[in-house]
C-alpha cells in the first residue's frame, strides 16, 4: 500500500473516531437525538431521494455506520495526498483549515444533493457543531499526519533530527 495512502487512512480512522465523539457529545449538549446532519438520517434521506426506497430505522443507522467510517477515512486520505512537506506549518492550524474546508464542504453539498434539509432548516447549534466535529477531525487528522510521518508532536511540524531546544 503506498504511503500516502496508509498514512491518510490511518490519520482518517483517527480523525473519524474523534469526529464521532464530539457528535455524541453535540447530541447531548444541543439537547436532540441526532442532529440534522446524523449519519443514520443522512443515509435515510439519500436513499429515499436517490433511489426512492425508505429505510428502516435498523438499515438507516447501518448505512449510516458504513458512511461515516468510509467518508472520514478519504478525508484523511486525500488530506494526505495534498499536504506540504511535515517540517514547514502549524499543526492545529492545518488542522482547523481541514475542519474549515471540510465544514463548507458539508454545508454547500449535503443540502444540494438532498442529504439534509436546506442549510436554513438548520438549527444555530447544528451549523455551529458541524464546524466542531469538522475541527475535532481536522485537528486529529493532522496529529495523525504529522506523528504517522515520524514527526515529534508538538505545535508544529518538526523534524525527528531536531533538537527541542535547536526549534
Amino acid at each position: 500500500m503506498p504511503d500516502v495512502l496508509r498514512v491518510g487512512l490511518i490519520a482518517g480512522l483517527a480523525g473519524t473516531a474523534a469526529e464521532a465523539g464530539t457528535a455524541r457529545l453535540g447530541r447531548r449538549l444541543i439537547g436532540t437525538d441526532a442532529l440534522v446532519y446524523d449519519p443514520a438520517r443522512l443515509a435515510a434521506r439519500l436513499t429515499r431521494h436517490l433511489v426512492g426506497h425508505t429505510l428502516t430505522d435498523r438499515q438507516a443507522a447501518v448505512m449510516g455506520i458504513a458512511m461515516r467510517w468510509s467518508y472520514g477515512p478519504s478525508w484523511g486520505i486525500v488530506a494526505a495526498a495534498v499536504s506540504r512537506s511535515p517540517r514547514r506549518g502549524h499543526v492545529i492550524r492545518r488542522g482547523l483549515a481541514l475542519g474549515g474546508v471540510i465544514t463548507a464542504f458539508e454545508l454547500v453539498m449535503l443540502p444540494a444533493v438532498r442529504a439534509t434539509p436546506p442549510l436554513a432548516e438548520w438549527g444555530r447549534g447544528e451549523i455551529v457543531w458541524d464546524a466542531v466535529d469538522a475541527s475535532a477531525y481536522g485537528v486529529t487528522v493532522a496529529i495523525g499526519l504529522a506523528l504517522r510521518r515520524g514527526c515529534r508532536p508538538g505545535w508544529r511540524w518538526r523534524s525527528p533530527s531536531l533538537s527541542r531546544e535547536g526549534v
